[in-house]
């Protein structure tokens, strides 16, 4: 286990090298890397700022659009291997994202089989190239108690989500709150 940060979950927006100069000062040991912005920089500038600023990558949100069927979700799937593959390039073995706990159209049933459908051929792109896929569950009864359709919200539903997409690489992403709630 090593100390890192998430500068988006932080709400922290800087150019991806200077993310990673900041991270090592303030002595992280690892940071999550956007594989765009990597891509857009250059992923062997991003390697040598990852190995000055003495930090690994500590993966990377799920940039597949994985909550509608559709156009939005085919591009960014189509996308997502060159993604992948770049992350790995720069040492990534993990992949995360949450699970929103409603929906205001679908039903539990129809939301559970389209996250089953939408993610199984993610953690199987990321399972090609030596990734896991870490699901975050989203506790607190604020954010889904009197929501049209309640959904996922405890480690046991996420887990049954994980052993349904099936790929044996998907886990849980574990936030402390959310656990506590």
């Amino acid at each position: 286990m090593y100390k890192a940060v998430s500068p988006g979950a932080i709400n922290v927006s800087l150019p991806i090298l200077d993310a990673i100069a900041l991270a090592g000062r303030c002595g992280f040991e690892g940071i999550e890397v956007d594989p765009q912005a990597a891509l857009a920089v250059g992923l062997d500038g991003v390697r040598d700022a990852l190995q000055a600023a003495k930090l690994q990558n500590a993966g990377f949100g799920l940039p597949v659009a994985f909550r509608a069927r559709g156009t939005a979700y085919d591009e960014s799937l189509k996308q997502f291997p060159r993604l992948v593959e770049a992350a790995a390039k720069l040492g990534a073995d993990r992949c995360s994202t949450y699970i929103l706990p409603w929906h205001d159209e679908l039903s539990f049933e129809e939301n559970y089989d389209l996250h089953v459908e939408t993610l199984t051929p993610c953690a199987r792109i990321l399972k090609d190239h030596g990734m896991r896929l870490g699901l975050e569950f989203v506790g607190p009864q604020s954010l889904y108690r009197g929501k049209r359709h309640p959904f996922l919200h405890t480690l046991p539903d996420m887990l049954m989500l994980a052993e349904d997409i099936g790929t044996g690489n998907v886990g849980l992403l574990l936030d402390a709150y959310h656990w506590f709630t």
